[in-house]
């Protein structure tokens, strides 16, 4: 019997609200458009054709932050998230909707918080709780151990955006994702790699050799201007590059375990500039691709062949960001993949000395 999941999709999208109670989507969308991103928030657009006054009806009582929205492809769970927009034309109608992440943009932190050699994940889970913990939403956490240890510390006079701190954890070691109603945090295991090849692409695609995310040394620097050096010992380069120093910005650090974690957590010693892949149209999906739509997981492992182009590799990588866009009954997909270690870049980088 073929798995036929990877072909011919039905979606269809159910709108909620606060209390659970579902409001049936009109048929007549003429676009979806849904990503799935890693170590950023996820978002997703609805177009609809409007041709009757019932469905004006129908789409005229969602009201952004108010209602959820639940996008299903074969049945089951393809993505969730809350109305940011409702746009509303003479003959189409827009929704638009972000992620559980996108809650910590429209929340400040409650409580002062202090961590000492704390790893991140946890630290972001007592994140989550004293942003969400007052006005709770239909979202719950996964934690895997990110084996990056930080000391911080957060005041309430400040009145910093909850997103703004995990951003800075972001930049130093931690890992999330949304998928459908849970946030994967820490280190997203991948028992089963994707594979890819040339042939299971049917556009254009790219590698970079990604030289704004190569270092041989890394400071992370804090108030103190904490360093963090990887690998330990003098500050060298390998046989093949000089040496690239890298500044991390993040002045949360607040001792030498967190500032080497912080730079272990960027860098393996020894390694090339790291590749990345992306694809400028679409994957071509068939019955026999090894992995289906719905368990692309960003941070899972990929193995993507690209023997064929100029320059050819067989490498693993993880998935950075899926996106989907479904139009007159047609899926096309397009990935992003990159190094497995957490994405860095020499961009925007500053003098640590004030």
């Amino acid at each position: 019997m073929v798995d036929n999941l990877n072909c011919e999709p039905n979606y269809e999208v159910i709108y909620y609200d606060r209390f659970g109670r579902a409001y049936d989507s009109p048929k007549n969308i003429s676009s979806i458009d849904w990503n799935r991103r890693l170590d950023n928030i996820s978002t997703s657009k609805i177009e609809y054709v409007i041709s009757e006054d019932s469905c004006c009806e129908q789409l005229g009582i969602i009201e952004p932050i108010a209602h959820q929205m639940g996008i299903f492809r074969n049945k089951t769970l393809s993505w969730w998230g809350w109305v940011s927009n409702a746009r509303y034309g003479r003959s189409s109608v827009t929704i638009e909707a972000f992620d559980a992440l996108g809650w910590l943009k429209r929340r400040i932190i409650h409580n002062d918080l202090t961590w000492v050699s704390t790893d991140l994940t946890d630290i972001f889970i007592e994140l989550w709780h004293d942003a969400m913990d007052p006005s709770p939403v239909a979202a719950e956490t996964v934690a895997y151990p990110s084996g990056v240890l930080q000391s911080r510390e957060e005041y309430i006079s400040a009145n910093r955006i909850t997103w703004n701190a995990v951003q800075e954890m972001l930049d130093t070691g931690l890992d999330l994702t949304v998928f459908g109603q849970k946030i994967l945090v820490g280190i997203i295991p991948s028992n089963r790699p994707m594979e890819i090849k040339l042939s299971d692409i049917s556009g254009d695609v790219d590698v970079t050799k990604y030289g704004n995310g190569y270092a041989n040394k890394i400071y992370a620097d804090a108030n103190d201007y904490t360093v963090g050096i990887y690998p330990p010992g003098p500050p060298v380069g390998n046989s093949l590059y000089p040496l690239s120093e890298f500044v991390i910005k993040d002045g949360s650090i607040q001792d030498q375990v967190s500032a080497d974690d912080a730079a272990r957590s960027r860098y393996e010693y020894s390694r090339f500039v790291p590749r990345l892949v992306s694809t400028r149209d679409s994957i071509v999906l068939n019955p026999n691709f090894n992995i289906h739509v719905n368990d692309m997981i960003p941070g899972m492992k990929v193995v993507m062949d690209t023997t064929g182009l100029c320059y050819a590799t067989k490498q693993e990588l993880r998935l950075g960001e899926l996106n989907v866009h479904v139009e007159s009954g047609i899926e096309r997909l397009s990935i992003s993949l990159q190094p497995l270690g957490p994405e860095g870049g020499l961009d925007g980088a500053e003098d640590p000395v004030a």
